[in-house]
């Protein structure tokens, strides 16, 4: 099924964004999205790398039949690493990547708070982005700010060329919002494997095609998330290019929406809505994302304060046994309610967290034998009985009556235990590492480095 396309000017867009449902934002009237509008045709590699002239960017490099750019590397990770270049010299990386069967990906991330807080203070919210009047002042707004950077930072002044002002009229933006923003630049033919941002996104293409496959929070466990604290944790386990459903039979559950976005259109995304994006064709391929919203552990736990807490620890549990009705009692349930599916996958990632600082290393072994309904064998006084008691009514305080299913739903073909093969190591600019791995041993040296954010 496609995601929905709707005209950068229908009203219809702004009641998608507050309702939290993926869309296509597309040019009206052959007028691409005011969002990157001012780069169309002007964001060309050979344009930014004169812009950009001798400053180092993080680029992924994958090896020959690798096509997945994740966000770490090293042994038990995927194959590849992130060096660092500048543009020229990934814009000839590119061109020669047909020989060397190697692909790269770029990406440039930048702050756009104080453009978008210098648009937003001349536009009257009282109205809505026109094709005439708004247009008009966005341009003069534009102008003056470009001029204003040129002289500082030249890259400052193209981002002030994008429609700061129509996103803050679309998103409604207060004066608090402060959107981070990425550039994307590809040649083709990678894949970003399946995962979720923390963030709202608006994915904006300026070059060449991306197709890109969204499922909803309520196929979170289907796509069997890397278990909390792992380096991927916000990543998919399984390949969905290549699904292995014996090793995985619950992707089978998992129905994706389809997006295919040219230049000038927008990808609506909102945050926790899991994304499989592919870079199509072998020519330039750029694409912007703007991250809105907050991000980090007191955003996610302000998100977690709306799950009701369990009056008492001792709390009836219903679903004392395994049961597949109740386990499709649950599916319905989920099925039914996205907006609960949603909290109901926060919460499953709060419980890892919890049995993780409790349990360390064992916390997979421990959740997985709590679905199992073991801990009627434990000694009642031991902390990991209490502990599975506060679990189970926790869970029976948001989804009565489902507290087994749904640690059934949570573990289930070994998730959390055995779980992902082990990590050696990590290679990660997060914690400041430099070092060598595989093939990229001989070019790499100092420059190999992991970037912060997965690539789109």
């Amino acid at each position: 099924m496609a995601v929905q396309r709707r005209c950068w000017d229908d009203p219809f867009v702004k009641e998608a964004v507050r309702s939290s449902t993926p869309l296509v934002i597309a040019p009206s009237l052959s007028t691409p999205c005011p969002l990157c509008r001012g780069a169309i045709g002007r964001w060309t590699f050979a344009h930014l790398a004169a812009v950009l002239g001798e400053r180092r960017l993080g680029v992924h490099v994958i090896p020959e039949g690798s096509a997945s750019f994740a966000r770490h590397y090293g042994p038990g990770l995927a194959r590849g690493g992130v060096l660092q270049m500048t543009f020229g010299e990934f814009v000839q990386r590119a061109r020669d990547a047909r020989a060397s069967g190697r692909k790269y990906y770029l990406q440039l991330p930048f702050e756009a708070a104080e453009v978008m807080r210098s648009m937003k203070a001349t536009q009257s919210m009282e109205g809505t982005y026109s094709t005439e009047a708004t247009q008009s002042m966005e341009a003069t707004q534009s102008t003056e700010a470009t001029q204003s950077m040129e002289a500082t930072h030249s890259m400052e002044a193209e981002v002030a060329r994008l429609g700061w002002s129509w996103l803050a009229e679309v998103y409604e933006c207060t004066d608090g919002t402060q959107p981070s923003c990425q550039l994307w630049a590809g040649h083709g033919g990678g894949s970003t494997p399946a995962h979720y941002d923390a963030l709202d996104n608006f994915l904006a293409m300026v070059s060449g095609t991306k197709r890109v496959w969204l499922y909803p929070p309520r196929h979170a466990f289907d796509l069997y998330p890397y278990p909390v604290g792992h380096p991927m944790d916000n990543f998919a386990q399984p390949d969905l290019e290549r699904p292995d459903l014996e090793r995985f039979p619950a992707l089978a559950h998992a129905k994706a929406l389809e997006a295919t976005l040219q230049p000038g259109d927008v990808l609506w995304l909102p945050k926790y809505w899991w994304h499989l994006v592919h870079q199509v064709g072998t020519g330039e391929n750029l694409s912007l994302s703007v991250w809105l919203g907050d991000k980090g552990n007191a955003a996610f736990m302000q998100e977690v304060r709306s799950i009701p807490l369990a009056a008492s620890v001792h709390a009836p549990i219903h679903d004392l046994f395994a049961a597949p009705a109740e386990d499709r009692a649950l599916e319905s349930l989920l099925d039914a309610e996205p907006a609960k599916a949603l909290v109901a996958f926060k919460l499953g990632r709060l419980i890892e967290s919890v049995a993780a600082r409790h349990c360390g290393t064992a916390s997979g072994e421990f959740l997985t034998e709590l679905a199992e309904g073991v801990e009627s064998r434990w000694d009642p006084s031991s902390n990991a009985a209490i502990l599975a008691r506060r679990i189970r009514c926790q869970i029976e305080a948001f989804l009565p009556g489902h507290s087994n299913a749904f640690l059934r739903l949570m573990t289930r073909d070994g998730r959390l235990h055995p779980g992902p093969p082990a990590v050696e190591f990590v290679i990660s600019s997060d914690r400041g590492d430099r070092g060598e791995w595989g093939m990229l041993e001989s070019e790499c040296g100092p420059n190999l480095a992991l970037s912060s954010e997965a690539p789109e």
